[in-house]
C-alpha cells in the first residue's frame, strides 16, 4: 500500500477527499495534529463473470502522523515520494541483476520466463517492514526533514545488497563462467558472468547513492 503513497494522498485536485476530511478534522480539535492514523484498503475480487464468487480478498492499512498530510506536512510528503521512487529504482537495478544471472548460467527467454518481476517483487517485500516503520517515526513537527532518513536508507541499501549476494551464490558455477548471449533479434551478442552482473549492480548502487 505504501508504494501507492502519491496517489491514496491526493488526485488530479490536490489532496485527496478523505485526507481534506481529516485535516479538517485537526484543525477543529476533534483530532490531534499528533494522532497517529491508519488509513486501511480492502479489494475484492470476483471470479471472471463477475458474480458473486470472489477468488481473493486484498488487505492492506498503512500508519503515519496527521500532521504528515497538513501543510506543515508538504516537504515531508514529498520526501517519501522520493523515497518509493529510490526503491522502486533500486529494485529496478536487482530485477536487472536477476536477468544478467540468468543469462550468464545458459538461460534461454524463449523457453523460460526471465526472473526480473520476482527479485522486485522481493525486494518489495523485505523492505516493506522496514519503510513501514520509517513512514510511522516521521514528524512533520522536526525541522529538519532528512533526520532518520540515512539510517533508513543504509538498511533499505544492505537489504538490496544481501540479495544480489546470495543471487550470485545461487546462480552457481554456470554464471561464473559466464556465456556470450544475443539477447534481442537486432542486438549484438553480450558475454554475461555474475563476475559483470555484480560488477555492473555495484556501479549503479553508486550512481543512486550521488544522485
Amino acid at each position: 500500500m505504501w508504494r501507492e503513497f502519491p496517489t491514496i494522498i491526493a488526485d488530479a485536485k490536490g489532496l485527496s477527499g478523505v485526507v481534506n476530511w481529516q485535516n479538517l478534522l485537526v484543525r477543529v480539535g476533534i483530532l490531534s495534529h499528533k494522532q497517529m492514523l491508519c488509513y486501511e484498503i480492502v479489494n475484492i475480487q470476483y471470479d471472471a463473470s463477475q458474480q458473486s464468487s470472489v477468488e481473493d480478498i486484498y488487505y492492506d492499512k498503512l500508519q503515519l502522523h496527521a500532521n504528515l498530510l497538513s501543510e506543515l506536512g508538504e516537504d515531508y510528503r514529498v520526501l517519501i515520494t522520493e523515497e518509493i521512487a529510490r526503491c522502486d529504482t533500486i529494485a529496478y537495478y536487482l530485477g536487472t541483476l536477476a536477468n544478467d544471472l540468468f543469462f550468464a548460467s545458459g538461460g534461454d527467454p524463449e523457453k523460460k520466463a526471465l526472473p526480473a518481476p520476482k527479485a522486485k517483487e522481493q525486494y518489495y517485500y523485505e523492505i516493506d517492514i522496514p519503510f513501514r516503520r520509517w513512514l510511522a517515526s516521521l514528524d512533520a513537527e522536526d525541522e529538519d526533514t532528512d533526520a532518520g532518513i540515512d539510517p533508513w536508507r543504509q538498511e533499505a541499501e544492505q537489504i538490496a545488497r544481501k540479495m544480489a549476494e546470495k543471487m550470485v551464490r545461487d546462480a552457481g558455477p554456470a554464471a561464473f563462467v559466464g556465456k556470450t548471449v544475443k539477447v534481442e533479434e537486432n542486438s549484438e551478442p553480450r558475454y554475461y558472468s555474475s563476475s559483470t552482473a555484480m560488477q555492473w549492480f555495484n556501479i549503479n548502487m553508486s550512481k543512486l547513492k550521488n544522485r
